[in-house]
């Protein structure tokens, strides 16, 4: 059963935007409001640049910024609750990010122009063909294609400020799209993370460009699950996950739809009307911080809150690891450690922006973020999965009778059990066996198959795959002294 947030363990604005967020979007689960708005939040601070010094020794920097994967059913209100967070608890802050945009850019081209006064006319087609180059950006962008993508984050690095902000509503579409070049915005994209953006020629140029690096990317990317059940997309999703994209992201996952009784009408009309006025204090507030914190602020990790913190959840992360056979989850796993940096430093921006120390609190608080958005990822993993409803119902057979035998034979006898016919059953039964073993593997368990001599017949038995400090554990119980 998923856990509903903390709000006591949240920064105090962040607290107070989900819980009004969860007044106005009651059918939305607590894991997929926070994914929904974090990246949202997260763009506000990270257009300044904002960075975390892991060893207070100014060597390794780490960038602020977030990616979240949101999967909740078609109508569950993902949209609505995204227009609200920009209309209503972020509009001021998001206002005057566009309008320092806008400015610099006005600015710059001004100061071209005040240069073609004074210059020859050789100078002036230089500064005219560079005036036309000048590229006003959109921070925030709904899909892009890699060589915009990569044009927009050169433009970009000629600013002292900015973070580009990337939403893809039906990321799951994107992903199975005939168009390559949308396949290849998608990878760009997760590449961008680190802060660096593929070589790419950009044509009206005429050159090829070197990597970008330095950019900072914050990203949602949402979609129905449903779509996840196709078996090719499906497997694309999980050849990507195993190329870093648990690295990166945060997955979270709402499977059903859920629809509220609406309650006493003229109550659910206050209670609305009161959210919408707390979000304008969750504006005023966001915009004070945004003010507070300073260009390129390096926010450092003291010796003691590493040591305190960040190390034995470090420990604790190699103990979950160990525990699991499932290697996407593994993969998970070993993301935590960066994510809780980044979303100490989110804290931190948040408690005290311009104290440029991550404290105690905002360590734990990191800590904590981290943990309840990551505690979907096995669920939806188990959700996705392509096996057929067959597999799954020998395979929870399987369970029930862990480490028992069964031949073949016995397995059929028990089709009704199962929930299988008994024809179906025997026709399928080689192709039910290996569904079933990849079924037992991506949940830590095995198929074991052992041929009989006696008999010429096979035994089917699942298993849990051992971790060695099981198997140690093990063998050290079956040794026997000798001497």
């Amino acid at each position: 059963m998923l856990k509903q947030i903390d709000f006591s363990k949240l920064p105090e604005v962040f607290g107070s935007a989900i819980k009004t967020a969860k007044t106005l979007m009651p059918d939305i689960q607590d894991t997929c409001i926070t994914a929904i708005m974090l990246p949202m939040f997260t763009h506000v601070l990270s257009f300044k640049r904002v960075k975390t010094d892991e060893y207070s020794d100014g060597k390794n920097l780490i960038h602020l910024n977030v990616y979240c994967i949101d999967l909740i059913p078609s109508g569950g209100g993902k949209d609505r609750l995204k227009k609200d967070v920009e209309n209503h608890m972020l509009v001021s802050p998001y206002k005057e990010i566009e309008a320092r945009v806008k400015n610099f850019y006005q600015d710059k081209i001004r100061n071209l122009e005040m240069k073609l006064e004074n210059a020859t006319k050789l100078e002036k087609s230089k500064i005219e063909n560079e005036i036309a180059k000048v590229r006003e950006i959109d921070l925030i962008i709904n899909k892009c294609t890699t060589e915009g993508f990569v044009a927009d984050a050169v433009a970009l690095m000629d600013m002292p400020y900015g973070a580009f902000f990337i939403i893809d509503s039906e990321v799951g579409l994107t992903l199975i799209a005939k168009d390559e070049k949308q396949r290849q915005a998608i990878e760009a994209l997760f590449q961008g993370y680190d802060g660096i953006m593929p070589d790419k020629s950009i044509k009206m140029e005429n050159k090829k460009r070197g990597k970008v690096k330095g950019i900072i990317i914050n990203c949602l990317l949402y979609s129905d699950p449903l779509i996840f059940k196709d078996k090719k997309l499906n497997e694309l999703f999980e050849r990507i996950m195993e190329l870093g994209i648990a690295r990166r992201t945060f997955v979270t996952f709402q499977p059903d739809l859920i629809k509220s009784d609406i309650g006493n009408p003229d109550e659910t009309y206050k209670r609305i009307q009161q959210a919408y006025k707390e979000c304008e204090n969750i504006d005023k507030k966001m915009l004070e911080i945004f003010h507070a914190i300073p260009n390129n602020a390096v926010y450092k990790l003291p010796q003691s809150v590493a040591l305190g913190y960040l190390y034995p959840y470090k420990k604790k992360l190699v103990e979950m690891f160990n525990k699991t056979n499932v290697a996407l989850e593994k993969k998970e796993i070993l993301s935590r450690e960066l994510k809780a940096i980044k979303l100490a430093t989110f804290c931190a921006c948040l408690n005290h922006p311009s104290e440029l120390t991550i404290t105690e609190t905002d360590f734990e608080q990191g800590i904590y973020l981290t943990e309840f958005l990551s505690q979907d990822y096995i669920n939806f993993l188990a959700f996705s999965s392509p096996y057929n409803d067959q597999y799954t119902k020998v395979y929870e057979f399987f369970m029930e009778h862990i480490n028992e035998s069964f031949y073949k034979t016995d397995l059929i006898n028990h089709h009704k059990d199962i929930g299988l016919s008994r024809g179906f059953f025997r026709r399928e039964f080689a192709d039910i066996v290996d569904g079933v073993n990849e079924l037992a593997y991506l949940n830590g368990y095995y198929l074991e198959e052992f041929n009989h001599s006696k008999n010429n017949a096979k035994t089917f038995t699942l298993r849990k795959i051992l971790t060695p400090e099981e198997i140690a554990e093990r063998d050290k119980d079956l040794y026997v002294d000798t001497i």
